[in-house]
């Protein structure tokens, strides 16, 4: 399913379990990003680019790991991030993930 067929289920769903608070991007997808402002403007969007953490990876995993705490995010969906954070992030939100990296 694509992210906005999965945030239309979740705000036009009354049974739906689950609430998106946070949509983290990468800069390929920024298209994205701005239709989901447009049409679900109190859905938290972040931007933030692997390329700026190449060198530093740890770097990389904190700021996704506080951008998840500060929103009080429960069940994260990955993508694109998923191969770029640490080993310690992934077994930190074990059980939280939705497809963890092997």
């Amino acid at each position: 399913a694509s992210l906005l067929s999965l945030l239309a289920y979740s705000t036009s769903t009354f049974e739906c379990a689950f609430e998106i608070v946070l949509v983290l991007s990468t800069l390929a997808s920024l298209s994205n990003i701005a239709r989901v402002n447009e049409l679900y403007p109190s859905i938290v969007t972040k931007m933030i680019q692997p390329r700026k953490y190449a060198a530093r990876y740890y770097d990389l995993t904190g700021k996704v790991g506080a951008e998840f705490q500060l929103r009080g995010c429960e069940l994260v969906i990955l993508d694109r991030y998923a191969y770029r954070l640490s080993p310690s992030f992934i077994m930190a939100w074990h059980g939280c993930l939705l497809r963890e990296p092997p």
